[in-house]
């Protein structure tokens, strides 16, 4: 593909704005690192293939690169349902600093929250990751999940009780099996 300095700039900008964006959403969503690596990858590789669609008096630069990304992961799921797949483990990463307990209590961290977004339903979850790991506006949200930006509210509003009503209850049954373990030494 060849392009021309102004596209190329253009082009390495979006990458340099979105891509961690874009990363951090996919991840929040699929729980896997290189699977979300990989629909990065794809997503840039789509809008490289067709930045000259891009219109920006139809919406925002970050409503189409999100819509993009979330076209994507569909794909990539349409294309795996009904067929049997195995779990693998993501293999074990050695952490680049010495202290070990704050990174394993950050990747546990990590765990609970993916595993507590999971419990969303599809649209909660895909608000609130383009929310808070797209950093997208109410309005954005709404362009890329087809609804009003008051509906996006809403939605948002109700999963962050729901969140919040998920976490007191991961802490009452830590609570608990912190209790029965004290009492049972």
């Amino acid at each position: 593909m060849s392009l021309d300095p102004k596209d190329r700039k253009w082009l390495e900008e979006m990458f340099d704005t979105y891509y961690d964006k874009v990363y951090a959403f996919l991840y929040a969503r699929t729980g896997n690192t290189a699977l979300a690596e990989d629909l990065a990858s794809q997503t840039f590789v789509k809008i490289a293939e067709s930045y000259r669609t891009y219109r920006r008096e139809k919406g925002a630069v970050s409503t189409w690169v999100f819509t993009i990304a979330l076209n994507e992961m569909r794909s990539h799921f349409r294309r795996l349902k009904g067929k049997e797949t195995a779990a693998l483990d993501e293999p074990l990463e050695l952490p680049d600093s010495v202290d070990i307990e704050s990174d394993f209590v950050r990747g546990e961290t990590k765990k609970e929250l993916l595993s507590l977004l999971s419990r969303l339903d599809e649209r909660q979850r895909s608000a609130v990751t383009l929310k808070y790991y797209g950093e997208l506006s109410n309005r954005e949200i709404g362009k890329v999940l087809a609804i009003s930006e008051s509906n996006v509210s809403t939605i948002l509003n109700r999963a962050i009780i729901k969140l919040k009503n998920l976490m007191e209850q991961c802490d009452e049954i830590a609570v608990f099996a912190y209790k029965s373990q004290e009492e049972s030494k």
